[in-house]
């Protein structure tokens, strides 16, 4: 009788767990046609994008699911998600995989493009609006929207020659968009991080939620600018080298533009 319980109470707890997942929450779903609509969302604190979301309007009604193509947006737990329509290059950040003979051959290299629709959590939002994506075909990426222009950030990590590659042109592209800010706002050191983009993103925006006056930035130089770089022709590439794999100490940065 005692071994009986003990195995009911095993069954039981693994049980608990599952039953915990579900998780609904207060929120408000806006359709496609602008109209909100508050209830309850399950709500499973996403490392990833989700792909679905249930809702029920009230915890007594039916759970209904939402996806990406029925939905505008959905806020649950002071989060924003909207529905995106993008397109994300698939080259995962790994310098085991991704080799390239020259900086050239990078730069040309024929892309593995995604056209995506997804949700896709709103982190900043302004004049300039900062997205993240995830998810386990295409990775982690961030996207800014201005003037209703959606732009995705680009960051790859690549092995050049013998070097491993950090291709950071998110900072070029943020640069220029940042250049109307109140204040200079350096992307130089800027990290590829939720809380990095964010708090950047925020500090722009704070620019134009009072009057402050414009500071206009001029055009940064970078340690090395070429016209052309073996018939390569790109807006911008920032592009920081180690050279070699055992050891990063020693940095270079280069900027093709």
């Amino acid at each position: 009788m005692k071994r009986t319980l003990t195995v009911l109470t095993i069954a039981l707890l693994m049980t608990m767990p599952i039953v915990a997942q579900v998780k609904f929450v207060k929120a408000t779903v806006y359709t496609l046609q602008k109209d909100s609509v508050n209830g309850y969302i399950d709500y499973q604190d996403w490392a990833q994008s989700p792909k679905k979301i249930s809702f029920r309007k009230s915890m007594e009604q039916a759970t209904e699911t939402f996806t990406p193509a029925t939905v505008q947006a959905f806020v649950v737990n002071n989060e924003r998600y909207e529905t995106l329509d993008f397109v994300i290059e698939k080259l995962p950040r790994d310098f085991n995989t991704n080799l390239f003979g020259t900086i050239g051959q990078y730069a040309n290299r024929k892309k593995d493009e995604r056209t995506i629709t997804a949700f896709a959590r709103v982190l900043s939002s302004g004049k300039i609006t900062l997205y993240r994506f995830e998810d386990s075909e295409v990775g982690e990426h961030f996207m800014v929207k201005k003037n209703e222009k959606l732009e995705p950030l680009v960051y790859h990590i690549a092995m050049i020659g013998a070097n491993i590659s950090y291709l950071n042109q998110y900072q070029n592209q943020l640069q220029l968009l940042l250049k109307d800010a109140c204040k200079p706002l350096s992307t130089d050191n800027l990290t590829y991080k939720t809380n990095a983009l964010s708090t950047l993103i925020d500090r722009y925006n704070a620019c134009f939620s009072a009057s402050v006056p414009a500071n206009i930035q001029p055009k940064k130089k970078g340690k090395l600018e070429v016209g052309a770089l073996l018939g390569v022709n790109i807006s911008t590439l920032n592009y920081s080298r180690y050279d070699n794999t055992s050891s990063i100490n020693t940095e270079d940065d280069w900027k093709v533009s």
